[in-house]
């Protein structure tokens, strides 16, 4: 019973067994450094969350005349968004993860798990999303003109590799480093009521090309299937792998591209007009790394 009362004390605390929970709950921080706490409002029937300042929830404004009360959807929507775009940027993922990669080829492979989660998460369920971004989020500053989130790449990139045996886990388990990710966004009143904008100062990026990198894996796939294929011939390789031979051919070149060349279209610094189709129908690359870069006009 004590044990029962203890983990409901909690879950009021962390809106973890909440029917829609506070999934910043526990990470969020305003600007004087005070955690904030969800809260919540019943008006009309309808219920209202909100993360507020540890100075409003135990006692008056007045005891508290900087603390914030900030609607949660606003806050959680901006937090899963930017989170969305990290995991979904070949560039920032790429510059987060390379002091933790020992090959160019890991890179490639994250990139794509990484895609892959951005993609899956607005499916994922609220209990499932506050599972990854408690491990995932070091914390999150709620400060006057943006807020920060510092994500542990170390953590990320081993939830992205679960499974795949304990070499990665080993490398990473005492990085504590930490990238912040900045979310341009004011605190204004609207009516009663207080909202978070987005700046529209927040710059438009580049599109990341996800088609060359896609293309980037698949050579480093093939590759990994021809040093695992016993003997098998091209033809059977490329079977299996569902494509023709000569495709699976100029493809699997590609696992041999200069590494600076891999890292320019990770990050997205490649040419605009190199695409993923121009890259496969490059037959006559040059073996030397610089003259790959020079042909590919790759700096």
């Amino acid at each position: 019973m004590q044990r029962r009362l203890a983990e409901n004390r909690v879950e009021r605390v962390t809106g973890a067994g909440a029917r829609q929970p506070s999934v910043l709950a526990g990470l969020l921080y305003d600007d004087t450094g005070a955690r904030m706490a969800p809260s919540h409002a019943d008006k009309k029937g309808r219920r209202y969350r909100y993360y507020v300042s540890g100075g409003l929830v135990s006692g008056r404004r007045s005891n508290a005349p900087c603390g914030r009360r900030v609607p949660a959807n606003d806050l959680e929507a901006l937090v899963e968004d930017r989170l969305r775009r990290f995991l979904g940027s070949q560039s920032e993922l790429f510059d987060a993860a390379e002091p933790l990669v020992a090959e160019v080829a890991e890179g490639t492979d994250l990139v794509a798990r990484a895609a892959e989660l951005a993609r899956r998460w607005p499916g994922l369920a609220p209990a499932e999303k506050r599972a990854i971004l408690m491990k995932v989020i070091e914390r999150i500053d709620l400060l006057p003109e943006t807020l920060g989130v510092q994500i542990r790449p170390a953590v990320l990139l081993s939830a992205l590799t679960a499974g795949d045996g304990q070499t990665w886990t080993q490398r990473m388990e005492n990085d504590e480093h930490t990238v912040t990710l900045t979310i341009p966004a004011r605190l204004r009143r609207i009516g009663k009521e207080s909202r978070l904008l987005i700046d529209s100062a927040d710059a438009a990026r580049r599109a990341p090309d996800h088609s060359l990198y896609r293309l980037l894996a698949q050579a480093y796939r093939y590759n990994e299937m021809v040093m695992r294929g016993s003997g098998k011939t091209i033809a059977q390789l490329a079977a299996e792998a569902g494509v023709c031979g000569p495709y699976f051919s100029r493809v699997l070149r590609l696992s041999f591209l200069a590494p600076e060349v891999v890292k320019a279209v990770l990050r997205d610094r490649h040419p605009l007009e190199l695409s993923a189709k121009q890259l496969s129908m490059r037959t006559r690359l040059p073996a030397a790394w610089d003259e790959q870069r020079e042909a590919l006009r790759v700096d």
